[in-house]
C-alpha cells in the first residue's frame, strides 16, 4: 500500500502525532479557578486574661492555625480580659450585636439566657472530655448547640477542652455536705446549681474578680479550671484547702461564639477551615491540661497547708515530722492485717495529730464504723462498694458507751445524764 497516507508520513512525525494525542488524554485541562477570596481582619475578644496557661494558648493556637490553613487570608486579633473593654460574662451580647466579630468563653457563662447552656460545656457527674466530644461530633449535641446558639444570636463552635476540673479552694475545710450550708462559693454552671441546692450560695465571679474575694472574705470559696491554671490564678496563697477531683465537671468544653453576618461573609472553605481548626483544638488543649495538670499537682503540694503523707502499716510514727501535715493515708494491705488500725490510735492519742486521716488499700464497708472509733476521718472504698451503704452503716448507732481514739475513758464521764442527781439534805432522819 505505496499510496497509503500512512507510508508517506515520516516516522519522526508520526511519533510526535501520537504523543501529542496522548498527553491530551492524559492531562486534561483544569477546570477555571474561582476568584480569590479577599483578605479578613476579625476581632476575637477571650473571657480569660493574657497569660492563663491552657485557655490563651489553646485560642492562640487556634488563630495562629486559621492563617496558616487559609494562606494568610483570615486575620484573628485576639484581644483577652481587661484588652477588649467587654467583660467576660457580656461576651455573648457584645457578640450577638455586632460590638466584637467573635470570642472565645465558655457556655454555662450564659445561663441566664437559658438554662440549655451549661450543657455544653460540662454537668456534673457527666461525660468525661472524650465522651463529651463523641456526644457533640456524632451523637448530635451540636446540632442541639447551633439551634440554641442561633436562637441567641451567635454561631457555636467548639474549640478546646480543659479536662476534669478541680473541685475547689475554700478558706476553711469542708467535712460534711452539711458544712457547706451558707457558704458562698464561687461556682458558675450545674455544678454550682448543685452546691445551691445543699445550701450553698453561688455567685459567678470572671477570673480576674476570684482572689481578691477570696482575700476580702467576699468569698468562702472558688471553684477556677485545674492546677495548673488555679496555681497562675494565686488561689494556693489565699486558701489552705484544696479538692480533687472535681465531680462538678469531668470534662469541661470551651466554645468559640461568632456573629452569624460574620459567619456568612466566609466561604465555605474558609468556615470549613475555622471548624476543622476549632475540633482540633479540642485535642491539643485537653492533651496540654493532662501533661501539665500532673506536674503543677507536685508543685502545689510543696506550699504550707498543702500536704499529704502517706505511710505504709509498719511506719514508726515517732521518727515523723507531722507540721504542716494536712492529711495522713494510712494502708491496710490486705484483710488480716489491721496494724493501721494503731497507727491511727497512736496518731491521735499520742501525737495529737488533728488532720484527716485516710484508710486506703483492702478497706471494707463493714469496718467504717470500727476506722471511725479508731481515729479515722475518711476511707476509701472499693468499686463494689458504695458511699450511700456506708453512711448508712455509719448512722446505725446514736452513740456508744465506750471511749474511742479521740475520747479515751467512758462516755459517762464526760456527759451528765439528761436529769442529774441532785443531793437533799434528811430532815427526818430518813435514810438516804
Amino acid at each position: 500500500m505505496k499510496n497509503s497516507s500512512f507510508e508517506r508520513m515520516p516516522r519522526r512525525r508520526w511519533l510526535g502525532a501520537g504523543a501529542g494525542a496522548l498527553s491530551a488524554l492524559a492531562w486534561p485541562q483544569a477546570p477555571a479557578q474561582p476568584a480569590k477570596a479577599p483578605e479578613m481582619h476579625l476581632r476575637l475578644a477571650a473571657a480569660w486574661p493574657d497569660k492563663m496557661p491552657g485557655l490563651s494558648d489553646g485560642i492562640r493556637r487556634w488563630a495562629q492555625r486559621v492563617n496558616t490553613l487559609s494562606g494568610g487570608k483570615l486575620h484573628i486579633d485576639v484581644r483577652f480580659s481587661g484588652e477588649s473593654g467587654i467583660p467576660p460574662l457580656q461576651l455573648l451580647e457584645a457578640v450577638a450585636s455586632g460590638q466584637v466579630d467573635m470570642a472565645h468563653g465558655t457556655s454555662y457563662y450564659w445561663a441566664t439566657q437559658s438554662p440549655g447552656f451549661p450543657f455544653f460545656a460540662a454537668v456534673p457527674f457527666g461525660m468525661n472530655a472524650n465522651e463529651h466530644t463523641a456526644w457533640l461530633r456524632f451523637g448530635g449535641g451540636m446540632a442541639l448547640w447551633t439551634r440554641l446558639g442561633r436562637a441567641h444570636g451567635v454561631v457555636p463552635l467548639a474549640c478546646g477542652n480543659t479536662g476534669v476540673q478541680t473541685a475547689g479552694w475554700m478558706r476553711e475545710k469542708i467535712t460534711s455536705l452539711a458544712s457547706l450550708k451558707g457558704l458562698r462559693l464561687r461556682y458558675p454552671g450545674l455544678g454550682g446549681e448543685v452546691l445551691r441546692r445543699l445550701g450553698a450560695v453561688t455567685v459567678n465571679l470572671p477570673a480576674s474578680e476570684i482572689v481578691p474575694a477570696l482575700a476580702s472574705g467576699k468569698i468562702d470559696g472558688a471553684e477556677w479550671v485545674s492546677p495548673w491554671c488555679d496555681m497562675q490564678l494565686g488561689l494556693h496563697e489565699v486558701c489552705n484547702y484544696c479538692y480533687v477531683p472535681g465531680i462538678h465537671e469531668p470534662g469541661h468544653t470551651t466554645e468559640l461564639i461568632i456573629n452569624p453576618k460574620v459567619w456568612e461573609r466566609l466561604s465555605p472553605l474558609h468556615q470549613e477551615i475555622m471548624r476543622a481548626a476549632a475540633w482540633q483544638e479540642c485535642v491539643d488543649m485537653l492533651a496540654q491540661f493532662n501533661h501539665e495538670n500532673a506536674r503543677s499537682l507536685q508543685t502545689l503540694r510543696q506550699f504550707k497547708s498543702v500536704e499529704m503523707l502517706r505511710l505504709p502499716n509498719d511506719a514508726d510514727l515517732n521518727t515523723l515530722d507531722l507540721h504542716g501535715v494536712a492529711r495522713i493515708e494510712l494502708d491496710f494491705p490486705k484483710f488480716t492485717d489491721g496494724r493501721a488500725f494503731s497507727q491511727a490510735v497512736l496518731l491521735r492519742r499520742r501525737h495529737g495529730f488533728q488532720g484527716d486521716i485516710r484508710a486506703i488499700g483492702d478497706v471494707r464497708v463493714d469496718l467504717l464504723q470500727q476506722l471511725s472509733r479508731c481515729g479515722f476521718t475518711s476511707a476509701v472504698l472499693p468499686n463494689t462498694e458504695t458511699v450511700k451503704t456506708g453512711e448508712q452503716l455509719l448512722g446505725g448507732f446514736s452513740g456508744f458507751y465506750q471511749g474511742d481514739a479521740l475520747q479515751a475513758e467512758p462516755h459517762f464521764v464526760h456527759q451528765p445524764t439528761h436529769q442529774p442527781v441532785i443531793p437533799v439534805p434528811n430532815t427526818a432522819g430518813a435514810r438516804a
